[in-house]
């Protein structure tokens, strides 16, 4: 099983993280629920730079910034614009001189 993190952040929708095989899904919630009573759900992005397994991912106070790291070693930090595009904004080895 995948890592995943749910966050309130400072934005008008819950968004949620999900770890998938190499890469990461990121869905909104809706505020507001269906005629059902249930929230709605949707992905809005599927992120894949890592080289294998997501092992582990972290949002930052704000629920702004999502950090990921994996079994390729590797952290890498991403934001979405202000159109919802998601964006890997670093990407550092810790291991590294």
């Amino acid at each position: 099983m995948g890592s995943k993190h749910w966050k309130l952040s400072c934005r008008p929708y819950e968004v949620i993280a999900v770890s998938i095989c190499n890469g990461i899904a990121i869905w909104h919630v809706g505020s507001e629920p269906d005629p059902d009573g249930r929230l709605t759900i949707e992905r809005v992005a599927l992120l894949s730079s890592h080289d294998n397994e997501v092992w582990q991912l972290e949002w930052d106070m704000s629920g702004m910034t999502l950090a990921t790291t994996g079994s390729d070693g590797l952290v890498r930090l991403w934001q979405s614009n202000l159109d919802g595009v998601w964006r890997q904004k670093a990407i550092f080895d810790p291991t590294a001189s």
